[in-house]
């Protein structure tokens, strides 16, 4: 409060005159400071909400395809789920053919007689699958008991790692996923299984035909 209201005048507009020079140059530094944090406020906000629009729009702008990188995501993560239940039906495939028709410890995919081989075209027929599909099937549920089954991982993998001919290296290898990966890939089973080249992926396939 100004004790001395003499040193206070009012100029004939209306507006407060200071006349003291000290009260005067007290209050220019006032008003100096209001326009400063006025204008700091009003540079914080002309700098962050384009910030905030940079950030959106960058993340609207990295695109895999036709879709966002988001909803990218949201399709593999659709997609996983499909295929773990997909798995799941053709072990159920697989493992009914085994009970229609058991496969010899030895077998391979297409080494067995005409009987056997009749019986899978008969209920390959009657589901309608192709017979190379449902022998594949059958002989993929004959390599993985349930329990050795991984969920995570793809009816494919499960098909290559089955040619992995020790057992326990079998079991094993499906746990073992490649250094930095979530789950295997068909490429990385291959290379796994020893089918990392034409001539190993030729002979992993005779028995299949």
């Amino acid at each position: 409060m100004i004790a001395d209201r003499s040193l206070l005048q009012v100029d004939p507009a209306h507006r407060m005159v200071i006349s003291s020079p000290s009260l005067r140059f007290a209050y220019m530094r006032c008003e100096s400071l209001r326009r400063v944090r006025v204008l700091a406020v009003a540079v914080r906000s002309a700098v962050s909400v384009p910030l905030r629009m940079v950030e959106v729009v960058g993340k609207e702008a990295g695109k895999v395809g036709a879709v966002s990188e988001s909803r990218y995501e949201e399709i593999v993560a659709e997609l996983r789920g499909a295929i773990e239940e997909w798995t799941r039906e053709q072990f159920t495939v697989g493992d009914r053919a085994l009970e229609v028709e058991p496969l010899c410890p030895r077998s391979s995919p297409a080494g067995e007689s005409a009987g056997p081989e009749q019986l899978l075209s008969r209920l390959a027929r009657d589901i309608g699958l192709p017979v190379s599909a449902l022998r594949e099937a059958r002989w993929t549920a004959s390599r993985w008991p349930v329990e050795k089954r991984r969920r995570a991982e793809s009816f494919a993998v499960h098909g290559v790692l089955a040619g992995i001919e020790d057992a326990g290296d079998r079991f094993a290898a499906i746990d073992d996923v490649p250094e930095g990966k979530t789950h295997w890939t068909v490429e990385d089973a291959r290379r796994r299984a020893g089918f990392d080249s034409e001539d190993a992926a030729g002979r992993s396939g005779e028995g299949r035909q």
